[in-house]
């Protein structure tokens, strides 16, 4: 997986844009690690195409207790507590009141990048 540093932060290139279907969200574990590696700065999103312009990029994590989230039908769910999120990743049942984290994301060319941390 490409990665660069700019800015004393962390951009990984997540995905190319030709391989991204409009309204279904793809699964990344987005790493600047070798493959197989374990890196503190890993970070697991899903990707939404919209169509034109940037992908919407949402954490897999619920923002309840920090479970991941399984997209199931029209919304992702959380299997530890029953928090269910739109495909804007905001909440539409609790216990969660926070909306999923959306990490910063630009497009270069046909690539995807997503900063990692803060």
């Amino acid at each position: 997986m490409n990665w660069k540093e700019l800015d004393g932060a962390i951009w990984v290139e997540g995905a190319s844009l030709t391989r991204l279907s409009p309204g279904v969200p793809q699964r990344l574990l987005l790493s600047p690690s070798r493959p197989g590696w374990k890196s503190r700065d890993d970070l697991e999103v899903f990707v939404f195409s919209r169509g034109a312009g940037v992908p919407l990029v949402l954490s897999s994590r619920c923002t309840h207790q920090g479970c991941p989230v399984d997209w199931k039908e029209d919304r992702f769910s959380c299997p530890c507590h029953g928090s269910a999120f739109d495909q804007g990743g905001n909440v539409v049942n609790g216990p969660a009141t926070k909306p999923l984290a959306r990490p910063l994301a630009v497009v270069e060319g046909e690539a995807l990048w997503v900063k990692l941390g803060k």
